[in-house]
């Protein structure tokens, strides 16, 4: 077993969060720990394995903060001195990353992002998605800031792990995907728990500590390995069919998307997705304890290694992809754009609740929005002739309504369901 494998069953029996936080968190602390230590030549780039990642999810609900700092834990234990301070302006990223030597990593841990997507338009955060940018492919930049000239060193190795609430269309806009920064991120979003049940003082149990114990010394035992070398990767001959059976299929659906959805944000999403696949195939390898490394430098990446991360890159883009349809069908900040997607996404909430409908409070759930917009959101779809609201007499109380898309709201349906329909001219009165 790998130290990727090891730390999520450690993460495991420690806490209830979503299993598929604790996968991505594994990648983040193989490559903080070890990825500088290696890179891959291809006949366009060298790729540097460093995973840049966002955890989504409700608040204080799925224990997303709980899963990233139990990962910044074990860095911190190892060398706290790679950790990033969590909060800066353009500022503090130069001065700080300007001490970093050549070659040097730096881990950025930041609870809630969203407010700094938020604010990557404002003026002075000109530039950020550039620099950042830059970082993420280990280029460095000079500038001069207040009279001051700032010199950032080429391969800086940075790696960065945050969590976002959801609604991520609350946070994310289109340009974060179409400039491409958003797209360097591993997008993972649960919306609950997995259902495990962890015992109180779990992440205090014994088998949890002795589990942490060991993982952190194995992954001493492989920096003191690695450490004053930069590791040559190679994929075998089948490792390298997988890779470029996986690129083919990624530019088969890129095609596919530009024909159907020219504006598609998973298009350009997609295509940093081979990328990612080596990385994550590397980081495979080198957290190995058992992995041969020839002549001091060299060393094979496998089938297995690329099967493993191809099957975990294909969860988180499940994933991604439903992040990305929230931004998508979201509300953003042109009044008009706003409204038709807002009636679009809630035309889609409702017509997914098939012949049972929607609640007003399943509504809110998903909508993310209060109870007066989504009445306005409903009149204006009832107005269209979109969807109906029916009244569902209860035996005892007061009566439930429900939202059906027309297609489904039909006599028959609706009286199966054992309702009646509100007349459109009272669904606003009613509501």
């Amino acid at each position: 077993m790998d130290l990727i494998d090891k730390y999520v069953e450690y993460a495991k029996i420690s806490t209830d969060s979503p299993e598929l936080y604790h996968k991505v968190a594994s990648y983040w602390i193989a490559s903080t720990l070890l990825g500088r230590y290696a890179s891959v030549q291809t006949s366009y780039t060298t790729i540097i394995p460093n995973v840049w990642a966002i955890i989504i999810g409700p608040s204080r609900v799925t224990r997303k903060t709980t899963a990233m700092y139990m990962a910044e834990r074990i860095i911190r234990e190892i060398n706290k001195d790679m950790i990033f301070p969590a909060s800066f302006s353009p500022e503090a990223i130069y001065e700080e990353l300007s001490s970093v030597k050549d070659g040097e990593a730096r881990a950025w841990v930041k609870d809630e992002i969203g407010g700094f997507f938020k604010a990557l338009d404002k003026n002075y955060m000109r530039g950020t998605r550039e620099l950042l940018s830059s970082l993420y492919s280990g280029r460095g930049e000079t500038r001069v800031l207040r009279k001051e000239r700032f010199v950032i060193p080429d391969r800086i190795y940075m790696t960065v792990i945050a969590t976002m609430p959801t609604p991520p269309h609350n946070y994310f806009s289109d340009e974060d995907f179409t400039s491409g920064f958003a797209n360097r991120f591993l997008l993972v979003q649960r919306l609950e728990r997995d259902g495990r049940t962890i015992p109180i003082m779990g992440a205090d149990s014994n088998a949890s500590l002795i589990a942490r114990e060991e993982l952190i010394e194995q992954y001493k035992a492989l920096i003191a390995k690695y450490r004053d070398k930069t590791l040559i990767i190679n994929f075998d001959y089948e490792s390298t069919n997988i890779l470029t059976e996986f690129e083919k299929r990624v530019d088969e659906e890129i095609i596919q998307l530009e024909k159907e959805n020219p504006n598609s944000l998973f298009k350009s999403y997609i295509s940093e997705m081979p990328t990612y696949l080596i990385k994550l195939a590397v980081l495979r390898k080198i957290s190995d304890p058992a992995q041969e490394v020839l002549d001091n430098r060299i060393t094979v990446v496998n089938k297995e290694h690329v099967s493993t991360a191809l099957k975990d890159l294909q969860e988180f883009i499940e994933s991604a992809k439903e992040v990305i349809k929230d931004v998508e069908e979201g509300v953003h900040s042109e009044p008009a754009v706003s409204e038709e997607k807002s009636l679009t996404r809630l035309y889609n909430i409702i017509e997914q609740g098939e012949e049972n409908g929607r609640t007003k409070t399943e509504i809110m759930l998903k909508m993310q929005l209060g109870s007066k917009r989504v009445n306005e959101l409903l009149v204006t779809l009832v107005e269209q002739g979109k969807i109906v609201m029916i009244r569902c007499d209860e035996n005892r109380g007061r009566p439930s309504y429900k939202f059906l898309a027309s297609t489904y709201g039909t006599r028959y349906n609706i009286e199966r369901l054992g309702c009646k329909q509100v007349p459109p001219e009272l669904v606003g009165v009613t509501l």
